[in-house]
């Protein structure tokens, strides 16, 4: 199962949860793909041109900028941006599996990310802190689960408040 320069600590079900999570995310960014055409009325092929460079953050940081200069109600610009921040919040997991190797971590079957970040001239690292937190594969299973569980709460109010594009557009924006 495993490959002569494999970890074995990172089980096949962290694995999986590790494609769940990207997976969640990626959904995420079509639903902010699909509110950010809706919004300025792009056709989706203009959209796809237009938003091709732009990751997770640039996209996030644009639909607050477009809610901004809309005239919608305070209440419903402050919903809009909430939702956006409680997808928020889960980013710094996607990255981590996307980014970072993975170490034992100090539970059984648990695993964390060794995280490297250099701030001015000082070289942090994470992960070697057995306070750290770690991840069993099912906890990153249930993280997954969280994320979509955001993104489809985002998307039905993006509908509710006719944000979202009608029409399937090949399954892109589902």
């Amino acid at each position: 199962m495993y490959g002569p320069n494999e970890v074995t600590h990172v089980a096949p079900e962290h694995f999986a949860a590790f494609g769940r999570v990207c997976h969640a995310f990626a959904r995420v960014e079509s639903i902010y793909e699909a509110a950010i055409l809706t919004s300025l009325e792009l056709l989706p092929y203009q959209a796809a041109m237009t938003l091709s460079q732009y990751g997770y953050e640039p996209k996030r940081q644009l639909l607050f900028a477009i809610i901004e200069e809309t005239d919608a109600p305070d209440a419903l610009q402050k919903k809009f941006k909430s939702l956006i921040e409680s997808i928020g919040k889960k980013s710094a997991l996607r990255n981590n599996v996307a980014h970072c190797v993975w170490r034992k971590g100090s539970r059984d079957g648990a695993i964390k990310p060794y995280v490297i970040k250099t701030k001015s001239r000082l070289l942090l690292l994470g992960g070697d802190d057995d306070t750290e937190r770690d991840w069993t594969a099912q906890e990153l299973h249930a993280e997954a689960d969280e994320i979509l569980e955001r993104a489809s709460a985002f998307k039905a109010f993006l509908v509710d408040h006719g944000l979202f594009p009608a029409g399937n557009f090949h399954g892109l924006y589902e």
